[in-house]
């Protein structure tokens, strides 16, 4: 059940970093445009790119990572995949 909740937990961590990199992105988006009116395709893509390497750094992937093992090795155990 631990390894379970640990998942569970990890899943948890990953959702919220999401949700912040996705309020970073539409706060980015909103605020150039007050300032310098409407964005460009490029720059749309720019802004959103940017916000998702702050998601996808260093940490957050070595928690992915981890998260992805686990699965792996829940879904061996209960025979939803073959090794």
């Amino acid at each position: 059940m631990a390894y379970t909740n640990t998942l569970l937990e990890k899943s948890r961590v990953i959702s919220t970093f999401r949700q912040i990199a996705m309020n970073r992105f539409e706060d980015a988006i909103h605020r150039e445009r007050r300032e310098r009116g409407e964005l460009s395709q490029e720059r749309f893509g720019e802004l959103w790119m940017g916000t998702q390497k702050e998601m996808f750094a260093v940490e957050g992937l070595k928690i992915m990572d981890e998260m992805l093992k686990q699965a792996e090795e829940l879904a061996l155990e209960n025979g939803i995949i073959k090794s």
